[in-house]
């Protein structure tokens, strides 16, 4: 544990998540997402929710939240991207009740994990400052510390920062009322929506920096005690790192959550002519992972490689295909002739997109087998054909375990197969994609369920008595 990240526990990425978790959220606009400040609190409670289970619990909600994030980031896409594009072909109420709907959803949703994730972190963190003589961290003002302040704080904080958000777009309402023959109200209050979203705006950022200012205070009283991280850090190095069965089991878990988000980018999926699932994400995402079990892996270097292939294909064919949109729509290639080049130059980069995407399934599923034949075992013991009869049953259950990813590779390649072919039909038949979809989701799941037994058999490889609770 030698960088400064390591040094500090992960409290300096903690508090660094506070600049993304402020700032308001303006016509569900938001300038720094909060995806970015749920990954960085799951990154920096990784080790401290080792030692905490209040820090443990606040650690399984971020990670919620990282999934709601993402959703929250796809959203915003829609509304502003999407929607943007179609106005004048929607009706005149779809976008902005979408804006209100999406808002309200992610209010909710922040009432219910975001509220108590804050409220255990800070508590979890009083506990350990208890625990390991916090110092600073313990006084009190008025009987409270300053964890149980800004838990408070936190909780003003996310409801009043989501209300303002809401109540904006909540006037599209009277917009209704204001149409209708029996009108309630006399005006049509949407009309002022710049108005409301600059004052909602306004004091959204003014809640937004008073909970700031003491959020950093509070990690930078934190990080001011050294003495106290290095107590935290020497227990971790003591009570945590001897587990090694745990930490084996965690590092695979977290490498194939990974891969199973990751597999979801395979899928041939188009929004408005644009890819929804854009195969550079499942190719960025699978080289981290792949990064992640590097100890493991040394012969690593041919999926990489399928990675680069895959990554480098996407992010042309996203170039091209926008460059392609920016100024025609696919029928104008039936009839004009800088249209038709163009869209030809989309059609070559799909196909190709659809074979890298097969290269890299493929090296995917050759270097998750190598991990079932080095990380996989059935071990009998006792008697003298123990050691016999525990060669051929790990033997059958690494055939079994072929047997899934011949079908699993089997199917993303007739998923290919169709792509290739909706790639310089789809003018022609339009409904190819959805053979395309099938069978990817087909695959998808065999893959899924493929990984979960992958992790059962080797979380009873490696576990233990040593293996800790929480896992």
């Amino acid at each position: 544990m030698n960088t400064a990240w390591q040094k500090r526990m992960g409290l300096g990425l903690i508090a660094l998540s506070g600049l993304f978790l402020c700032n308001p959220v303006v016509g569900f606009a938001d300038v720094l997402p909060d995806f970015f400040g749920y990954l960085l609190l799951c990154v920096g409670l990784y080790r401290l929710a080792d030692l905490n289970d209040c820090i443990a619990e606040a650690s399984r909600r971020f990670r919620t939240l990282l999934y709601i994030g993402a959703g929250e980031l796809l959203c915003m896409y829609i509304v502003h991207v999407i929607m943007q594009e179609r106005v004048g072909e929607m009706n005149p109420y779809e976008r902005p009740v979408s804006i209100l709907m999406f808002s309200f959803v992610v209010l909710v949703l922040q009432w219910y994990f975001l509220i108590p994730a804050l409220r255990d972190l800070f508590r979890g963190l009083d506990q350990l400052a208890d625990k390991y003589d916090g110092g600073g961290l313990l006084t009190e003002r008025r009987g409270k510390t300053h964890g149980e302040r800004l838990t408070k704080l936190s909780t003003v904080f996310v409801i009043l920062h989501s209300i303002f958000s809401v109540l904006p777009e909540a006037s599209i309402l009277t917009s209704f009322e204001h149409d209708a023959e029996n009108a309630l109200f006399p005006f049509d209050w949407y009309e002022f929506i710049t108005l409301f979203r600059l004052v909602g705006g306004v004091l959204g950022t003014v809640i937004a920096l008073i909970w700031l200012v003491s959020f950093l205070n509070y990690f930078r009283a934190a990080l001011r005690e050294r003495e106290w991280i290095a107590r935290v850090r020497d227990a971790y190095i003591a009570e945590i790192l001897p587990q090694t069965g745990m930490l084996a089991i965690r590092r695979f878990s977290t490498v194939f959550l990974i891969l199973n988000i990751a597999i979801v980018f395979t899928v041939n999926l188009r929004i408005d002519y644009y890819a929804a699932l854009p195969g550079v994400v499942a190719a960025a995402l699978t080289f981290f992972a792949l990064y992640l079990l590097r100890d493991r892996l040394p012969e690593r270097k041919g999926c990489n490689a399928a990675c680069l292939l895959l990554g480098t294909v996407s992010l042309a064919q996203i170039i091209v295909n926008a460059w392609f949109l920016k100024d025609f729509l696919p029928e104008a290639s039936l009839y004009q002739t800088d249209a038709h080049y163009r869209f030809l130059a989309v059609r070559v980069l799909d196909a190709a997109e659809a074979a890298a995407t097969l290269i890299f399934v493929a090296s995917l599923l050759k270097i998750l087998f190598e991990l079932v034949r080095t990380e996989t075992a059935v071990e009998y013991t006792g008697g003298a054909d123990a050691e016999r009869l525990s060669y051929y049953a790990t033997e059958r259950l690494h055939r079994e375990f072929e047997k899934r990813f011949v079908a699993i590779f089997v199917l993303f390649a007739a998923a290919a197969a169709v792509n290739l072919l909706d790639a310089f039909l789809q003018l022609k038949y339009g409904w190819l994609w959805l053979i395309s979809f099938a069978l990817s989701f087909a695959a998808i799941w065999l893959f899924y369920s493929m990984i979960y037994e992958l992790t059962s058999e080797i979380k009873n490889r490696y576990q233990s008595k040593s293996v800790h609770k929480r896992e």
